[in-house]
């Protein structure tokens, strides 16, 4: 448990700095000390640690239910499609939380009322590229796996040929 809890945390340090360097890449109106601020690396923290979460159980869920070996294509897109919706739903979660408990800005009506589906545009680009990127990796690496147990097999069979 503590492994898996240990592995979280370092994905959601690594996106928290990714995120953080975009941001200070592609904003105008960011600067340095705002965005190195705790409370600013805090807020990303907060948002990367329970996506990483929601997506990290969602995958070890579908590791268990869904085998690669011959469903490729259904895994992809419902690893992809799954994703893409948890992440989107925990990141509702996320500005809700952020948005009327952390900052007070808004009651939670005054939040519903002001929600732009312009604000889920980053998350859902960068969780479609992430997952991917995430199938592809494994997909290809299943692939591997299967040839190095074809060679083996083929090793094999000649190697008792000439016994």
């Amino acid at each position: 448990m503590y492994k898996i809890l240990y592995r979280i945390i370092k994905i959601s340090v690594i996106i928290t700095l990714i995120i953080v360097s975009l941001d200070l890449i592609f904003s105008k109106s960011t600067t340095l000390d705002n965005l190195l601020s705790i409370s600013n690396l805090g807020i990303y923290f907060f948002y990367s640690f329970v996506l990483s979460s929601v997506n990290g159980l969602f995958f070890y869920v579908m590791n268990k239910r869904i085998n690669w070996e011959g469903k490729g294509v259904q895994r992809v897109v419902i690893g992809v499609v799954g994703s893409i919706v948890l992440t989107l739903m925990a990141f509702f979660v996320c500005r809700a939380v952020h948005l009327v408990y952390f900052e007070n800005k808004y009651s939670f009506d005054e939040f519903l009322a002001n929600e732009r589906i312009g604000y889920y545009l980053f998350p859902l680009l960068f969780t479609a590229i992430v997952s991917l990127s995430f199938h592809l990796f494994h997909f290809y690496k299943a692939l591997q796996e299967r040839r190095v147990a074809e060679q083996k097999i083929i090793a094999g069979t000649a190697s008792a040929k000439f016994d």
